[in-house]
């Protein structure tokens, strides 16, 4: 109930935007004490996946449905 009133609403819950993000060093040859040797890894909440998956198959199967996939 809550992807189809978050897609019909078009708005999605302030709580569920934000991300924890790490750092996660890029190559363990690569300097740990230099910034950009890292890559920043965005931790998303439950919530936000579960929309993402939901959105993603319907797009997809509306997109089947209507033969936009052409080879």
């Amino acid at each position: 109930m809550m992807c189809n009133a978050s897609i019909s609403q078009s708005r999605f819950p302030h709580c569920h935007k934000s991300a924890i993000v790490r750092p996660l060093l890029k190559k363990t040859n690569l300097d740990p004490l230099d910034l950009n040797s890292y890559r920043p890894i965005p931790n998303l909440s439950y919530v936000s996946k579960l929309l993402e998956q939901f959105i993603d198959s319907r797009i997809t199967e509306h997109a089947n449905v209507n033969n936009y996939y052409v080879l």
